[in-house]
């Protein structure tokens, strides 16, 4: 979802927690699917990023649609 054609561009938090609960909706439906993890860019508190989490450990709004999933 990060787009890199003219530098580095993160979707929304919105668009993140979109993606986190479709596509973890998606893993747990796959019979032969035993394990899956979230792998993003470290979570910044002044930049955007795709992580799971900010400094504290305080959820993103991706982080706590990853959490809610389990």
């Amino acid at each position: 979802m990060i787009d890199f054609s003219q530098g580095t561009r993160f979707p929304t938090p919105h668009q993140q927690a979109a993606f986190v609960t479709a596509s973890t909706r998606m893993l747990a439906g796959l019979p032969y699917l035993r394990r899956y993890a979230w792998f993003g860019l470290p979570a910044s508190d002044s930049e955007p990023s795709s992580g799971l989490f900010r400094s504290g450990p305080v959820a993103t709004e991706a982080g706590r649609a990853f959490e809610a999933a389990r």
